[in-house]
C-alpha cells in the first residue's frame, strides 16, 4: 500500500476534499508539478488547470481549478481554492460563451478594458472547457 498523507482542499464555499492520499497533481506558474507523502514543506501559486488527485484507495478524482494558494508541511497539503468543479458539474455551454466574451475582450483592446482580468477569465473559460471535455466526454 502506498504512503498516504492528509489533503484538505476548501473553497469560500465549503471543503470539497479532506482525506488521505497517495498523489496531487496541480498547476503553478511555472507548470503542472505533484506531491507525494513527506514531501519538503512548501508554498504554491496555483493557476487555472486540472487538479488530480489519488485517495487512500487508489481513486483518481479531477478538479477543475481557477487558481489558488496551496500548502505542503508536515506530511499535510492544504488548498485555498479560488474555486474548485467536479468535471460532471461544469456547464459547457456556459464556458464557451465566457470563452467567447473573453476573447471579444482582448479583441477590443479598447478603453476602460482590464487586459489582466480579461485574459485571466479566457484562461478559467478553457480550462473548464478542456477539463469537461477530456473527462466528460462532450
Amino acid at each position: 500500500m502506498a504512503t498516504t498523507f492528509h489533503t484538505r482542499i476548501l473553497t469560500a464555499e465549503g471543503e470539497i476534499f479532506e482525506g488521505a492520499t497517495t498523489s496531487l497533481i496541480a498547476r503553478s506558474r511555472d507548470g503542472y508539478f505533484g506531491i507525494l507523502a513527506n514531501h519538503a514543506p512548501m508554498i504554491a501559486s496555483l493557476v487555472p488547470g486540472k487538479l488530480v488527485l489519488k485517495d487512500g484507495n487508489g481513486k483518481e478524482s479531477v478538479f477543475c481549478m481557477s487558481g489558488g494558494l496551496l500548502e505542503v508541511r508536515d506530511n499535510e497539503l492544504r488548498i485555498l481554492a479560488d474555486s474548485a468543479e467536479l468535471p460532471g458539474d461544469i456547464d459547457y455551454d456556459r464556458a464557451c460563451r465566457a470563452e467567447e466574451r473573453a476573447r471579444e475582450r482582448l479583441g477590443g483592446r479598447g478603453q476602460g478594458v482590464d487586459l489582466d482580468r480579461a485574459l485571466l477569465a479566457l484562461l478559467r473559460a478553457i480550462n473548464r472547457k478542456k477539463t469537461t471535455e477530456e473527462y466528460r466526454h462532450v
